[in-house]
């Protein structure tokens, strides 16, 4: 059994490696959904909730957001081979979840932007959803975006 843990384990690093070889995503957040605090100002803070964890560019988290409300979160990526890349189409696990790219050809070292939206009506508890951006790149054609939240009442 642990030896299958410990192949199991293995797989998932060595194809989460591969996965970036020649797209890379840097992400930015519109809006934040960190629990806030107000100070006295009436300004709000966000709120540390836990210990920062590595960055992950194809995993955006959310953290807690309140049901039925819209999410948004912008995905860069960039085209860090040698040879020209199409963004052939984008689907996504589920109709809660939207994506739209600014832009489908990218030449070497260019970026184009994947705006995502989660909208969490219906939903509670922890919420993992995947954007797949399928490319013509022969060795990597599908790049697996995924965000997370966990949805309060």
């Amino acid at each position: 059994m642990r030896n299958f843990l410990v192949l199991v384990s293995l797989g998932f690093v060595v194809s989460f490696m591969a996965s970036g070889c020649a797209l890379k995503t840097m992400g930015k957040s519109v809006p934040s959904a960190l629990p806030v605090s107000e100070t006295a100002g009436n300004v709000v803070q966000p709120v540390q909730t836990s210990v920062p964890k590595p960055a992950d560019p194809f995993v955006w988290d959310f953290g807690q957001i309140k049901q039925g409300t819209e999410v948004n979160h912008v995905f860069t990526i960039t085209n860090e081979s040698q040879q020209p890349i199409k963004i052939k189409d984008i689907n996504t696990s589920c109709g809660c979840t939207a994506s739209e790219v600014k832009k489908k050809d990218l030449a070497p070292g260019e970026s184009t932007e994947i705006g995502v939206t989660f909208k969490s009506s219906g939903y509670s508890g922890p919420v993992q959803q995947f954007v797949y951006v399928h490319t013509d790149k022969p060795e990597d054609p599908i790049l697996k975006l995924t965000i997370k939240a966990e949805v309060i009442k």
